[in-house]
């Protein structure tokens, strides 16, 4: 541009608040436009030089009310790689642009305010200059967050101030317990139609300003001068604290895809969700270094009677950071409580360390789940019992819960198999859970298994506890046979909750007959169990030949005394038809 250009430029921008020189002997301004001095902003640029390198070669600066551009000018002429200067008023973004042009410098200007600053609309910068703007901010801790998270390493502050004489040093809240330190700030009554970018509002001291800085994140802030009523600030950022995400920018929807109505007790189970960043923070996936800090996961919290079951009851990780306005689905991957009964699976999310998004006004997305019970076959919990009892170990208490019978039963027999060998420990569970010893080839399967899996021992207790047999179930008895069987039992049917049959039953009241029976034959030997079990089922003495044959599986192990009562009641000869016993 020529001489005469930009004295026809600086002419029709007028007034200019930064006089600059443009060279050619012109300068933007030469005289005050509102009281302050003619050169302004050289004083103040005098203290802010010295906190910054002489040389910022490969840094990035970010001005920001930049004004007519000074600083920009004054950092790019200290080499700075990128320049950038924002500023809300138009007015003032136009002198910055016609300054770059007169001066041929590679800086770019934007008209944009504070509270649009993030490192998605403009990217992270060295360094960040905010020099006469704390006054003009209406909403003071958004915009210094918005500062916190577009600065990498050094904030350079520079604000008017609440004079010392005005106010009496800091203070402690009246009856706190936690040592809140009040500072002093003032706040600047403007007139009803006032415009924020025009009119002033707050006057911090010198030592609230300090406080604000390092409660929205700076951990290393220092008033670098104090000089009447301006004074300048430093704030060095730690490494890695760019990862923590600024709490009021958080938030987020979770909306669910898909999940159970309903699962089995102590099963695990999936909810797929599709988490969206609404915020304005990026969401790191992995937060601060050594503390993953800050880093936002999936979580869920398990209510029943709206009551907190499990607080933290899951959570999963992000694939990758997530920014505003992206989404992502994930899988919850979750475990059903022991106890049955309907619940409600809350899914919000967490910064770690932080807070929960529902304490930010997220509002959790909800699933309700119905937990069916564990229904174990007698026979299998029969021979448990009585295993535990064996080997003295606790059996479920006569009046406990299914799901509490289920967990001492599993606990148990999982703490007995480990104080075995592998293989001594698959032939227990086959023992006591099953009802016969297994063969070579499963013997050699489940020992694998154990020495493969994770917690082997109790997944494999556990399938066998609800495992049922195959096979078709068995017509139930006629109704006389039944009420015979009932009063060789010395048990009437009424007695035995009918009503209430076990799933996989032959017929309503096996059960407690075979319950019953087990208990009466506690203490026998074998043989004198088998001639009270034909008896009491079939009403009639063991013959010679069936009589050995089960004593011997008994002795050999082949055999449980609950599978084979359990043989017993559902023969074809209780029912009638024939005289011999189908395993099922």
């Amino acid at each position: 541009m020529t001489p005469e250009e930009i004295e026809a430029g600086v002419e029709r921008l007028r007034p200019w608040f930064h006089q600059i020189d443009l060279g050619h002997g012109i300068r933007t301004k030469t005289a005050s436009a509102s009281g302050e001095h003619v050169d302004h902003p050289l004083p103040t640029w005098d203290y802010i030089r010295h906190c910054l390198p002489d040389d910022l070669t490969g840094k990035s600066v970010i001005d920001i009310g930049c004004n007519g551009g000074f600083y920009s000018v004054e950092a790019k002429r200290r080499n700075a790689a990128r320049v950038l200067g924002v500023d809300a008023q138009r007015y003032q973004v136009r002198q910055a642009q016609f300054v770059r042009r007169a001066l041929g410098l590679d800086i770019e200007f934007r008209r944009m305010s504070v509270y649009d600053l993030t490192p998605r609309t403009v990217g992270v910068f060295d360094v960040t200059l905010a020099l006469g703007l704390v006054y003009h901010l209406k909403h003071l801790v958004l915009a210094l967050e918005n500062l916190f998270q577009i600065t990498r390493e050094l904030l350079v502050l520079e604000t008017a101030i609440l004079m010392s004489d005005a106010f009496v040093g800091e203070a402690t809240y009246p009856g706190s317990t936690q040592n809140m330190v009040l500072h002093p700030m003032a706040y600047i009554d403007n007139a009803a139609d006032a415009k924020e970018p025009v009119y002033n509002w707050f006057l911090p001291s010198p030592k609230a300003m300090e406080a604000l800085l390092r409660n929205v994140g700076f951990e290393d802030v220092s008033i670098f001068s104090v000089h009447g009523d301006r004074a300048v600030l430093v704030c060095r950022k730690r490494e890695g604290a760019a990862e923590r995400p600024i709490l009021s920018q958080l938030a987020g929807r979770v909306t669910i895809e898909a999940a159970p109505a309903a699962c089995d007790f102590d099963t695990e189970f999936s909810i797929l969700a599709r988490v969206e960043n609404t915020g304005q923070a990026l969401w790191p996936v992995s937060g601060e270094p050594e503390t993953g800090k800050g880093a936002v996961r999936l979580g869920a919290h398990l209510l029943r009677d709206d009551d907190v079951a499990v607080w933290e009851y899951g959570l999963t990780a992000l694939p990758h950071d997530l920014g505003p306005e992206e989404s992502e689905r994930l899988e919850l991957k979750l475990r059903t409580p022991v106890e049955p009964g309907r619940y409600v699976v809350e899914l919000d999310l967490l910064a770690e360390q932080l807070t929960w998004f529902e304490d930010l006004g997220t509002s959790p997305a909800t699933v309700e789940l119905e937990v069916v019970g564990p229904q174990i076959p007698w026979y299998r919990s029969e021979g448990v019992r009585a295993g535990l009892e064996n080997v003295g170990l606790p059996v479920p208490r006569t009046d406990a819960s299914p799901s509490e019978r289920f967990a001492t039963l599993l606990a148990g027999t999982v703490l007995a198999m480990s104080r075995v060998s592998n293989a001594e420990a698959v032939k227990l569970a086959f023992e006591w859970i099953v009802g016969h010893s297994p063969d070579a080839e499963a013997t050699a399967h489940y020992t694998r298994v154990l020495e493969s899996e994770p917690d082997g021992a109790r997944k494999l207790v556990r399938e066998f506890l609800l495992r049922w047999s195959a096979g078709a179930v068995p017509l139930p008895p006629e109704d006389a046979r039944l009420h015979a069987l009932a009063e060789r039992m010395g048990a009437p049917l009424s007695t035995l909750s009918v009503s209430a049959a076990e799933r996989g039953e032959s017929f309503a009241g096996e059960a407690g007959f075979a319950r019953r029976l087990l208990e009466e034959s506690r203490g026998l030997a074998d043989a004198a169990f088998v001639e009270l079990a034909y008896r009491k089922v079939l009403g009639r003495s063991a013959e010679a030949e069936g009589r050995d044959y089960v004593l011997g599986k008994l002795e050999r192990k082949e055999l449980g005394r609950p599978r084979w009562v359990r043989e017993l009641l559902w023969s074809d000869e209780l029912r009638g038809c024939g005289l011999h016993s189908t395993d099922r």
